[in-house]
């Protein structure tokens, strides 16, 4: 009897660590599947996001994406994104609220956000719980701010990713600031990657000689014009310039001279850029400037004034004498057609090569 009692002792200290182990599994299964639960649309948002950004060159797009993929998995108000330009004083910003004027208190909470990651050059900012104290105006209200730097290629920072709500008793939880810090990361690879993209291809419809379009950008910059012209029925004016006896001149004064003068003349017509210009270089010493929503009558005093500018042209180095043969031809006036519209100006150019040079005519 005694040793049945021993016995049923152990089987009974036996039996009630299997049952404690069985609930501590079953809390255990418990929590984890309260993790998976919670933690499961985090890591789909971030698949989406980098899914989403990734090898896009949209820098717009994927900004917007991101804010509101963000504002949504996390159920906040606020997730605003701002990449700064080359400059540094300059800003391209989205907010999933899609205002960019946002209420006082709100104001104030990111903007010293922005300063922190800004001037202290620390890889986030965190606020959790307390009264928002950067303005006097703000009294008591809570407003809890992460903040992560989007930094650039070799570290420097490049824009700010920043998420805010409204509930004062809203907590960050390592695993949100996980899918931020996912976020960021990406962000700051994709933003590098869409910049350089534009950066080539910039260079790519460039002159390198005069920093005009070539034939290439021309003829898409003149396209696409050419078709919002057509479309909201507005004027579009294009005006080809050649360089006089442009031959003789590298003849005579030599081909850096020659090439002086073509940079020269580049900048001329890079400055009438206020005015609208697109200036492109479409030949060896020909030139052209697309003018959007210019009529005849304002195309004809742009050409008027680049000509002048060039044969006034006044540099040491200048011993020959510079000027152009302008032709001048708008839309809807003397052509309908892209074709045609080239046509016409290259025939007004060439009547003003033939009547004596250093000349603007209309088609």
């Amino acid at each position: 009897m005694k040793w049945f009692s021993r016995q049923g002792l152990l089987m009974i200290t036996l039996l009630g660590g299997i049952v404690s182990a069985q609930l501590w599994q079953r809390r255990k299964l418990k929590r984890v599947a309260r993790q998976i639960v919670h933690e499961g649309p985090l890591m789909h948002a971030a698949i989406r996001i980098t899914n989403d950004v990734r090898g896009s060159v949209d820098i717009s797009r994927m900004l917007r994406i991101s804010a509101l993929e963000v504002a949504h998995t996390l159920s906040i108000e606020h997730c605003c994104l701002s990449l700064f330009r080359e400059s540094n004083k300059e800003r391209e910003s989205v907010c999933s609220c899609g205002s960019s004027n946002h209420e006082h208190d709100i104001e104030v909470a990111l903007a010293t956000a922005i300063k922190a990651l800004e001037d202290k050059g620390t890889d986030r900012f965190l606020s959790h719980n307390y009264p928002n104290r950067a303005d006097s105006q703000a009294g008591l209200r809570r407003l809890p701010v992460f903040g992560l730097p989007i930094t650039r290629d070799g570290g420097s920072l490049g824009g700010v990713l920043l998420v805010l709500s409204s509930n004062p008793a809203r907590l960050w939880l390592d695993s949100e600031i996980q899918l931020l810090l996912a976020v960021a990361h990406q962000l700051s690879l994709s933003v590098s990657h869409a910049r350089l993209f534009a950066a080539k291809e910039r260079d790519s419809l460039s002159d390198a000689l005069t920093g005009c379009l070539n034939l290439r950008g021309f003829e898409m910059q003149f396209e696409d014009n050419f078709q919002v012209a057509k479309e909201h029925n507005l004027p579009i004016s294009l005006v080809m310039i050649d360089l006089d006896l442009f031959k003789m001149i590298n003849d005579d004064c030599g081909h850096a001279i020659g090439n002086s003068a073509l940079r020269a003349l580049a900048e001329i017509l890079l400055d009438e850029r206020i005015s609208g210009a697109i200036a492109a270089r479409v030949g060896g010493d020909e030139f052209a400037l697309i003018l959007p929503s210019h009529p005849l009558e304002q195309a004809l005093v742009i050409a008027e004034r680049v000509r002048q500018r060039v044969e006034l042209l006044a540099k040491p180095e200048f011993v020959c004498k510079f000027t152009l043969s302008i032709g001048v031809a708008s839309f809807p006036l003397h052509a309908s057609s892209i074709e045609g519209l080239t046509a016409a100006a290259d025939k007004a150019m060439y009547r003003a090569k033939t009547s004596g040079r250093n000349r603007v005519c209309a088609f």
